[in-house]
């Protein structure tokens, strides 16, 4: 029995409902028309079984990426709260070149805000986006949740530390997994799905992939907006270094970290 004394919650995964006793229950395509616009399978409470309408009094968000979340409470005057969404990742292909450019355009513009100023942000797109090295490779991934990529990063075994197809300086040579640090590289995460853990799970990701190579060590030149993360996830800073090339200087800090031995082991 589904009503306002046993209110329904929307769990992460779109495809299905749960209640308050961990029910799971499969729901047809009926909801508000805001969150269809989220939703390639939209939630709804399965009306012609349980003859109760979605509501404020039984239905209440509990994990969604940030962007539903909005939504639902918008549609259905709830509560916001925080919460955490499924992803899944692949490994980037060449297809996938402009629709990774889109969602490093929209992170470079919106998440230094408060880190850079605007001429700093504006600089920095001379020594970032898109590595295609790392696609040709098969060390990059993308992290999608419903279609929507919601990030992009990867590894290297090459030189190159950071920077974009562009970028002078590049450095192809390959490295020595017994003495030189694997490169992060090309970190990215969509606007729409910050803090949600999307960098993490490519660190993660990353990680796991140089350390099947024999590396025991990454590096990476972090911005100043990615340094809390790097850092959270065990990274230690190295240097600071500005980098001018696009106009104004933009601040930047490498890192590196030893690859966790339970990852070495695994």
């Amino acid at each position: 029995m589904v009503g306002p004394e046993h209110p329904v919650a929307i769990d992460v995964h779109p495809k299905r409902l749960v209640d308050r006793g961990s029910r799971r229950v499969r729901a047809p395509s009926v909801l508000h028309d805001d969150v269809r616009t989220v939703l390639a399978e939209p939630l709804s409470l399965p009306a012609r079984s349980t003859g109760c309408p979605l509501s404020r009094q039984n239905v209440r968000v509990t994990r969604s990426s940030r962007g539903i979340r909005e939504l639902m409470a918008r549609a259905f005057h709830l509560p916001r709260q925080d919460c955490r969404v499924e992803f899944t990742s692949r490994i980037a292909n060449a297809a996938d070149a402009d629709r990774l450019r889109e969602v490093m355009d929209h992170s470079i513009g919106e998440l230094q805000k408060g880190f850079l100023t605007h001429e700093q942000i504006e600089s920095s797109r001379a020594i970032m986006g898109i590595d295609s090295q790392l696609i040709a490779d098969g060390t990059y991934y993308v992290v999608e949740y419903d279609g929507t990529i919601a990030g992009c990063g990867g590894w290297s075994r090459r030189a190159t530390l950071y920077g974009s197809d562009s970028t002078p300086g590049r450095d192809p040579q390959l490295l020595d997994p017994a003495v030189d640090a694997a490169r992060v590289r090309a970190m990215y995460t969509n606007p729409a799905f910050a803090r949600q853990g999307v960098g993490w799970l490519i660190l993660t990701l990353c990680e796991q992939a140089a350390a099947a190579e024999g590396f025991t060590r990454l590096a990476l030149m972090g911005t100043l907006s990615g340094q809390p993360l790097y850092a959270k996830f065990g990274f230690v800073p190295m240097r600071s270094v500005e980098d001018d090339r696009g106009g104004a200087a933009v601040p930047l800090v490498e890192m590196e970290k030893p690859i966790d031995p339970a990852v070495l082991t695994d």
